[in-house]
């Protein structure tokens, strides 16, 4: 699946269609993410990431990533994105943002 990468986030954000798809733990602690104008209820959980390079079909996994895992309710539309945030990703890279070349660059940041 295809994540977004949110810099700003900082917390793996995964909807419970997908969680539930991918036999994530949906029982762990309740509470609500709070956004710009906008919240919506979580569930704790942990996931391995595993991140797919374009270039050179290389790949990183990551394990037991803390995620929230996005609620559905049943009168607001699915949520259909992964936002990748910064706890436990973030502090296993260098990570560059190019935008001028519209690239982001995850560089090993235990061999730099």
């Amino acid at each position: 699946m295809v994540a977004l990468i949110d810099s700003g986030c900082d917390v793996t954000v995964i909807p419970q269609a997908i969680a539930e798809a991918i036999g994530l733990d949906l029982g762990g602690r309740r509470s609500q993410l709070y956004a710009f104008r906008e919240h919506t209820d979580v569930a704790q959980s942990v996931a391995d990431v595993t991140l797919l390079a374009k270039q050179d079909r290389l790949a990183a996994t990551i394990h037991r990533v803390p995620v929230l895992i996005a609620l559905q309710h049943p009168d607001e539309p699915d949520e259909t994105e992964i936002v990748l945030g910064v706890a436990k990703v973030f502090d296993q890279f260098d990570i560059s943002f190019q935008k001028s070349r519209n690239r982001i660059e995850f560089k090993n940041a235990k061999t730099t």
